[in-house]
Parts: C-alpha cells; structure tokens; sequence
C-alpha cells in the first residue's frame, strides 16, 4: 500500500488524464495496513502466488497525487475478488475504508480475512455481512488458504467479465466519457449479453458498468446510422434494428432499461428545478417502474410546494391546521401569530400580538373556536379565532421559555412545557392552573400530548426520557427511557395504546399499558427526526427529518398491530407533511414542534 496507507496528497488542478488499465486481469486486490504489511505482502501474497493466483498489491515508490489515486481504483476494478486483511489497524484505516468502499460501489466479492481479534461492532457492514477467512496465529494457515483460494475461484468467469467491463467503465469515466473508450463489435456483444445475465450472480453490475454498456450500443448505433445512406443505407439500418430487437428482447432490453430508468431517477431526485424534476421522474418510470423511478415520482410529488404563506418578519418556528382543515396558524420570531385562509393563501386580518418575545408553539382547540400560543416570555396566551383578540390574561406560571402546547380532545384542558424543566395544566374556562405544575423532566421539555381520550398526559424532554401521568388517577406512571438522546417528539395512536417518538436518527414505538418499547427503533433516517404523528385510523406513523434547515421528505411506516417487524417495509408517500412544523435553526431546534394530526395518505395507507 502507498498514500492511502498515510501519505496524504494535494492533487493537481488538472484535466484528468486516463491511465490505460493492466493488461492482465488480477485474481484479487490486497487490501492492508501498513502495519500489517509483513504478513499482507511478505506472507499472504507469496501463499496466493504459489498457488497460482495474480494478486494486485502496490509496494512501489509511487509518487502521490491524482496518477497514483486513479491506479489503485483501476486495480480494484480490475480484479475478481477484494481481499482485506482485517485487523484494528485497517478498521481504523480512513485509506483502507476508502479502498472498501470503491469496491462495494463496484459489487466486487469482499473476502475479509481476519488476522487478529478484532471488535465487530466496529466493522463496516459489507464486512460484517461476508464470509470471513480466518488467519489469525492460533488458525491453520493452509486451511484457511485454501478457503480463501476456493473464495476466489468460486464463479470465475462472470467475475472475469465483472472486473474487465469495471476497468473499461472506469477508464471510460476518466476520460471525461469519451466515446473511443466505448465498447464495440464482440466486446459490445458480450457484454449486453453478460448484463441480461446477472440475476443469477451474486456480484451485480454497477450503475456505471450498466451506463456504459447502453452508451456503447446507443454510440454503435449513431455509427451505424452515419454510414448508411439512401434506400440500401436504410434497408441495411432497418435490418439492423430489427436484429438489435430480436436479440435485446427478453431479459437483455429490460436490464438495459432498468439501468437506464435509474440512472434518469437519479437525475430527477438531483434537480434543483422541480418541473424538471417531475418531467424526468416520469421518463424514468416509462423506461421501467424501478423503485428508483417510483421513488422519484413520490420526491418530487412531495416536495412541491403548493404556495409560500409570507408575512412573519422573522423566523417561523411552528405551524397548525385548525380541525376544519381551512385555516392555518404560524407562529414566528417575530413575536406574532398569524391565520391564513388554506385555499387562497392569504392572511386573515391583522397579526395576534401580545408576545413580548418569540412565538414557539401554537394549537387549535378541538372545536377551532380557540388557539394557544406558547413563547420565550414565558407565558401561554389564549386566542379567539374569530376576533382574533387575546381571551382574558395571559396563562403565567413558568419560570423559563415555554416551548410546547396541546389541548385536551375535550377542549377543556389545556397543557404546556417549558425549559424550566416542568410541565403545567390549566383549566381553559377559568383560565386557571390546576396544581403547582410537576417535574417534567430533568431537562428542558421539548413537547406535550394528550391520548385521544384525554385520560393519558405524557411529556418529551432533553434528558432522554418520556413521562407519562394519569390525569384520572392523579398519578405519574413509570418513565419510558430512549437513552441519552434528547427526546424531540411525541404523539399518541387514536386508541391510546400506542405511543410514538423521535430521538436522534431513531423512531419509536411504545406499549402504554405495559411502558415498555415494541422490538427495536424504525430505522430509515440519517439525520436527526424531528416530528412524528399517526394516522386518523392508527395504522400509519410518519416521521421527518432536517438536515441544513430543509425538509426532508415524510417516511410512512405500517403498525397495523403495534409490532414494528410491520415497519420494516417502509416506502415513501406524497401525503401533505403535516407533521413538520417550522424551520429549525441552532437558537430554535429544541423548540419546534409537530402536530399529531394530518391528511389521510393518498396512497391509500
């Protein structure tokens, strides 16, 4: 191994230049620390070499820079198998991930062999997931040799085709996609003849080898038609075609479809403009209804935005829908509260002011009559939707920002949390609070909600747990803990028996009755959730995430029965993100908050 062993260097600003790949094909490519290159280099690679195997290792004095970068990825692509000698110097190796990852963008066979007790949790999936090879000391060095030499030559002639159509492809991209680098003739045959052939093969081809493959017939195919000309030109192109056809049918023609159709979906999901990105989301899904193509479809259709609501001076921290689905409330940094009419999009009257600091959180009661709004002066105010005047005096008792409000499905109480770590109930006829308020968490209260019947309170806090009361019995019942990951929202199942959160990358499932979580977190986020909700009918949760203030699309997940193996088969819907709330910002992030209702799914969940 060379520079990505340690060497780290500063390439040219340059136009690439292609490096021919070898000439051979190689066995394998040998993956290593420079720590362990006595027995990757001195040992391993004599053992393979006397068994007749051509293993690609670098131990030359090769300058640093963009020549040396481009020769090993050529050396991963033009070889069978990637063995990696797996020890705690390649795990935490960033040259040996870089090398690993190359190699499963080119569905290469992974052989890891373990040379030392290593810890697994630590290994990168596509290691975890392989068939290990073991050459520690204490292991029988000839018998582990021979599995590994039995590794590679297990489907030698696809993997053969493999590696050489990953070089060509490769050196076709260095070369800015030059068309003297595409296939032709036999080459162009076999190869169309190869990728119609992979299902039953567990190296699949790569977006790249599948691109090449149809530029090269589409490139045959301009060439053909230039040298054609007049009635014998066109007879001879219309023979050619019709040939093309016979031979491309079946399997061949839709796997060069599928590659096409993906690699369209991939553009659409790319573009900025949201026109086009529908455009080529539909083009890509007439080539082949991928999942990449549905999923274009469902992003673009998603992230379209119906109109843009302006009017707040500052940053909108959260929105609502009133129960009637007609009216919408923002709340702002501005210190204001303002309605809108859904279908014109335009505000209705003038802004609710009364806040002397910002907005965080506001709520439609059930009926719509009223809206409470929660703020960073620490009071919780009660509006008349119809007047749009304050009702009686503002709702005082916390000690800090309050950042979360929700009503009761009754309409008559009204709960609110704040960063003085504690959550307090107020009569909304009286206007009075009901108790001195109790210990919410031993952090900052990030959201509150009410089950559905009004029976259940429970509470989210930064300190990584959920804590639930009985309103009926006046009692807390047992916290609900998801680590120490700040809890950032919460929402009840219709029913009650169901509570969902979000914390981290991670959603959430919990059995009320038995305070307890269901199986194991939703997975599918990369970025931090910050809302969650069901369903009207309970049968749906969806989450959503941020990344650089933008929203991400909502992921829907099946709970039908509460068991979240059902959540495993997650897809994207077009639903109205009613969940999302606002734009988060690094003074306003704890703060926002989603409501627990939304528009039934359109596709049919």
């Amino acid at each position: 191994m060379a520079p990505l062993n340690g060497r780290d260097a500063v390439e040219e600003d340059r136009p690439p230049t292609p490096i021919p790949a070898p000439e051979n094909r190689y066995d394998a490519f040998l993956c290593y620390a420079r720590e362990d290159g006595d027995f990757a280099v001195g040992q391993m690679r004599a053992s393979l070499t006397a068994s007749g195997k051509s293993v690609w290792v670098d131990v030359e004095d090769i300058v640093a820079g963009a020549q040396w970068r481009k020769r090993v990825r050529r050396g991963i692509a033009a070889c069978r198998a990637f063995i990696i000698v797996v020890t705690d110097h390649s795990l935490a190796s960033p040259q040996c991930r870089g090398e690993l990852e190359e190699a499963a963008t080119l569905n290469k066979l992974i052989v890891p062999v373990i040379r030392g007790d290593v810890d697994e949790d630590a290994m990168p999936r596509v290691i975890s997931d392989a068939e290990w090879v073991y050459l520690r000391d204490r292991d029988d060095f000839e018998r582990g040799l021979r599995r590994l030499v039995e590794a590679i030559e297990t489907d030698v002639e696809w993997r053969d085709q493999h590696a050489r159509l990953a070089a060509r492809s490769r050196e076709w991209l260095d070369a800015e996609r030059n068309r003297s680098f595409l296939l032709r003739g036999t080459d162009l045959n076999d190869a169309e003849t190869w990728l119609s052939h992979q299902g039953g093969h567990r190296e699949q081809a790569t977006a790249d080898q599948a691109a090449y493959i149809v530029e090269s017939r589409r490139a045959a195919t301009r060439r053909q038609r230039a040298l054609t000309g007049g009635v014998v030109g066109a007879l001879v192109v219309a023979l050619s075609l019709a040939a093309f056809a016979l031979i491309q049918r079946g399997r061949a023609i839709a796997q060069t479809h599928v590659a096409q159709s993906q690699l369209v979906a991939a553009s659409a999901v790319e573009a900025g403009d949201s026109r086009l990105s529908g455009v080529l989301s539909l083009g890509a899904y007439r080539l082949s209804p991928t999942f990449e193509a549905r999923n274009a479809i469902l992003t673009a259709t998603t992230n379209h935005a119906l109109g843009v609501l302006a009017g707040h001076t500052a940053q909108v921290t959260s929105v609502a829908f009133s129960p009637d689905g007609k009216t919408i409330a923002s709340a702002g940094g501005d210190s204001t509260i303002r309605l809108w009419n859904r279908v014109t999009q335009t505000q209705i009257g003038a802004p609710l002011a009364g806040h002397e600091e910002p907005v965080n959180d506001v709520a439609f009661s059930p009926d719509g009559k009223l809206l409470a709004s929660a703020s960073d002066d620490h009071t919780v105010r009660l509006w008349d939707t119809a007047t749009h005047r304050q009702v009686g005096a503002p709702l005082t008792g916390h000690f800090g920002s309050v950042t979360s409000v929700a009503f009761s499905r009754d309409g008559t109480l009204l709960a609110s949390g704040g960063e003085d770590q504690s959550v307090r109930l107020w009569n909304v006829r009286t206007h009075r609070q009901l108790g001195t308020g109790v210990p919410g968490q031993e952090g900052n209260v990030n959201d509150v909600a009410f089950s559905h019947e009004g029976l259940l309170l429970a509470s989210a806090g930064n300190d990584g747990t959920i804590r639930m009361w009985d309103l009926k019995a006046g009692r807390q019942l047992p916290s609900l803990s998801s680590g120490d990951e700040p809890v950032n929202s919460i929402a009840f199942r219709p029913d009650g028996k169901l509570l969902v959160s979000a914390d981290d990358v991670n959603v959430r499932l919990w059995d009320v009755a038995r305070h307890r979580p269901l199986d194991d977190p939703l997975e599918g986020h990369t970025q931090m959730v910050k809302g969650v909700a069901f369903s009207p009918d309970g049968r749906t949760v969806a989450s959503a995430q941020t990344a650089r203030r933008s929203l991400r699309p909502v992921w829907t997940r099946r709970c039908a029965c509460g068991r979240s193996r059902h959540a495993n088969s997650a897809r994207r819907c077009s639903a109205t993100p009613a969940p999302w709330r606002g734009w988060p910002s690094a003074r306003t992030a704890r703060r926002l908050r989603r409501r627990r209702s939304m528009v039934p799914s359109p596709c049919g969940t």
